[in-house]
């Protein structure tokens, strides 16, 4: 990768979620393009691709529009720039057309793509769950450290308003001692989810609710405290959908609801909620400290002492830097599951500060904000939450390379 060239990335796996990422790298023309393309569908390389196209003449109308001529030609070129097809991953992680690796594949593939594209000298950014093991995610952080590469997961949480401000107000000790929070990420999917092949069974998606929804709000709850974590109780179920049922390698099926209370090292206390199965949706993370609360969503800041009320409101309105201008989403962006009943949900998390942070980490050789260990803290909380509702006892943590666990719930639930 020249200096001052496009950073060449190439997306493993062509289903939705890759055009989310292909939207968030149309907000960087000048800094990245889409090179390659790998699935085992050419009928998704192919969808995949006509919509980078359909998305760029359509930026480009947006900049025509806006008088910015040097931004319509960006988008012109990415527009006449067939990237290239891969029928396979390992073909794409070889291009050398491709600087950096884009993983939305189903998550057990996180692994062997991700340490292939590292060892290649590729920096990678690797969708939710960072793997399906804890050993697995360790030799993927090892993989990156000895490579010197790039690796980060997805949480685009994170770089939402309402979570910078309460990551602030904790971090600066406005709220003072922090003690309890909350973190709950109640959703609901319906049963043609399941129609995915590898959904719904430990050893290819690796956790249910908390693992494919949950860890979103989970993550970002642990970065918010910014503590470490020292026990796990959890409890799952299967309550609404029948196909993990029918798909469970053992007598536990993969979870459609699941509650976990962690414990950190200074004893405060995270209760933290996931579910595909709540039709009245809701999502929310709640922090309390001795001074005051706080609360997403909706956002409420508040102490009882009027003074520290007035402060607090006033820090996060004054003190809290906001995200950079290339990093913000020009327009609301659409989830397509939203619920469209009466509920208390939060706008999209974008992924473009995610591509953002990722694309700058690269140039700047600094960490990534979700990278390295970063992705790994919520996994093995889940691991623990797993682990606890299986056997039916607290889970301490770390969780030891010698557990049974400790190579996902599949090795677990044979080592019992």
């Amino acid at each position: 990768m020249g200096a001052g060239r496009p950073i060449g990335v190439g997306i493993v796996g062509c289903g939705i979620i890759a055009r989310t990422h292909i939207r968030a790298l149309l907000a960087f023309p000048g800094e990245a393009r889409v090179t390659a393309l790998a699935s085992r569908s050419e009928e998704s390389i192919a969808g995949a691709a006509a919509y980078l196209l359909e998305q760029a003449e359509e930026h480009a109308a947006e900049a025509e529009a806006a008088g910015d001529g040097a931004l319509v030609e960006l988008y012109r070129e990415i527009g006449r720039g067939e990237p290239r097809r891969h029928g396979d991953w390992e073909a794409l992680v070889a291009d050398p057309a491709v600087d950096a690796v884009i993983v939305t594949t189903p998550p057990f593939l996180h692994h062997p793509v991700t340490v292939a594209a590292l060892r290649a000298g590729k920096h990678v950014l690797c969708e939710k769950p960072l793997a399906v093991s804890l050993r697995e995610a360790d030799e993927m952080i090892g993989a990156a450290r000895t490579a010197g590469r790039v690796l980060s997961t997805v949480s685009q949480g994170r770089f939402a308003e309402e979570q910078r401000r309460m990551h602030a107000l904790v971090h600066s000790g406005a709220l003072g001692r922090v003690f309890f929070g909350k973190a709950d990420g109640q959703w609901y999917r319906p049963h043609t989810y399941y129609e995915l092949w590898w959904r719904g069974t430990w050893a290819r998606e690796g956790g249910g609710a908390a693992t494919g929804q949950g860890i979103h709000i989970l993550d970002q709850a642990l970065w918010i405290l910014g503590k470490r974590p020292v026990q796990v109780i959890g409890k799952i179920g299967t309550f609404v959908h029948p196909v993990p049922r029918a798909r469970a390698e053992t007598s536990v099926p993969i979870e459609d609801t699941a509650l976990g209370i962690v414990t950190f090292e200074d004893g405060s206390i995270l209760e933290f909620c996931a579910a595909v199965s709540q039709q009245l949706e809701r999502s929310q993370i709640e922090i309390a400290g001795e001074h005051g609360a706080v609360q997403a969503f909706p956002w409420a800041v508040y102490s009882v002492d009027a003074a520290t009320n007035e402060r607090l409101a006033r820090f996060v309105e004054e003190d809290v830097p906001p995200l950079p201008a290339a990093w913000r989403p020009k327009k609301p962006e659409h989830d397509a599951y939203r619920n469209p009943g009466p509920n208390a949900l939060p706008p999209v998390w974008s992924m473009i500060p995610q591509v953002g942070d990722f694309l700058d980490a690269i140039r700047s050789g600094r960490a990534a904000l979700t990278g390295d260990g970063e992705g790994r803290r919520a996994l093995e909380v889940l691991t623990a939450l797993y682990r606890s509702a299986i056997l039916g006892a607290p889970t301490e943590l770390p969780i030891s390379p010698d557990d049974p666990f400790y190579d996902g719930v599949t090795a677990g639930l044979a080592g019992r």
